[in-house]
């Protein structure tokens, strides 16, 4: 079972990952709209690694606002062997913009899944009503994917 603390740890893990995805792609897309976007995503990306870091320090420090429960097994079950991450996806050979693109979507999509499943953990008000504002700000990103991937890009990239 996970303890609280690993939990955060995943999830900031978790949001690095989407950074270093969406950096990695800025200066090898040609679309100034995709680029503008993924620059946008990134930067999303580390306020919410800052947001689980807080809660990982809060955690730490006032470790009676947070709770172990058994639904750390389900987590562990769902999670596998999953790495979390998109280090399974070999950057190098996305060319197509419409797979990155969809790569990107994928990575959103499983960040609400997991996210969804660690909030029976954060049991401070304040700290969920965060949370569930971050759930939200990843269903929009993946809005934006699903937008984006709709007009059929015509970037390339190199």
């Amino acid at each position: 079972m996970f303890s609280v603390e690993e939990i955060f740890e995943l999830a900031i893990r978790l949001e690095k990952n989407g950074e270093h995805y969406y950096r990695h792609f800025l200066d090898s897309l040609q679309d100034p709209e995709i680029k503008k976007i993924f620059s946008w995503l990134a930067d999303q990306e580390v306020q919410h690694a800052n947001f689980f870091n807080h809660l990982k320090q809060m955690h730490t420090e006032r470790p009676s606002d947070f709770h172990e429960t058994p639904d750390g097994v389900l987590l562990q079950d769902y999670l596998g062997d999953r790495a979390l991450s998109l280090d399974d996806v070999d950057l190098a050979s996305l060319t197509d913009p419409h797979r990155v693109l969809q790569a990107a979507l994928e990575f959103e999509n499983d960040t609400i899944v997991f996210f969804d499943m660690i909030k029976v953990f954060v049991t401070e008000k304040s700290a969920l009503a965060q949370l569930e504002a971050i759930i939200l700000e990843e269903r929009r990103h993946i809005e934006i994917l699903q937008n984006l991937i709709a007009q059929e890009p015509s970037a390339k990239v190199h």
